[in-house]
């Protein structure tokens, strides 16, 4: 006789709201701007504008299908919905935590030359954390994750620090021109 707790149950995971992800959206922009005031040069901080968004976007965009296939080629619980839904509210968080480090960002760029990278290592610090959250809401959607859906999350892991380390590299070489 099955019981419900040997049946894993998927929760439904809403996208975030609209604000939500208006607010994740600026915080990835602000944050570059925010640098981009130390660059003190107008071409250099133009082009250091679209980077938050170009690696925290390109990021999603390049892994999220990925992870989406991935799970239902594997079987798994959650719906499609659900990891997409998951995958936007990771977005939305990590834009959020971006914006919540604006301020550490604008003293550095006001007061020293270290405005490129400090932006990195806050865009990492909002990576991390917008990760964690990633990371939790996927495995709501799941139910109760079994090792094959921790194996999937571990190399989706993996392929998001890849392309958002050579998005980082590629964005941050473009900024500077070179």
């Amino acid at each position: 006789m099955s019981t419900t707790l040997d049946t894993p149950m998927p929760t439904a995971v809403s996208g975030p709201t609209s604000t939500e992800f208006a607010q994740g959206f600026i915080g990835f922009v602000l944050l570059a701007a925010c640098a981009s005031l130390g660059a003190g040069d107008v071409s250099v901080a133009t082009r250091t504008l679209p980077t938050g968004l170009l690696v925290g976007g390109g990021a999603l965009a390049l892994t999220g299908p990925t992870l989406i296939a991935m799970h239902q080629f594997l079987g798994l619980n959650a719906t499609p919905d659900a990891l997409a839904a998951s995958l936007l509210r990771g977005f939305a968080t990590t834009g959020r935590a971006a914006l919540g480090l604006c301020p550490a960002m604008l003293l550095f760029a006001a007061t020293s030359g270290l405005w490129a990278p400090v932006l990195l290592l806050l865009g990492g610090i909002a990576g991390g954390l917008g990760f964690q959250y990633t990371f939790r809401r996927l495995a709501e959607a799941e139910g109760r994750p079994s090792a094959a859906f921790a194996m999937l999350i571990t190399g989706w892991a993996g392929l998001v620090a890849m392309i958002a380390l050579r998005l980082t590299i590629d964005a941050a070489r473009f900024a500077v021109g070179g």
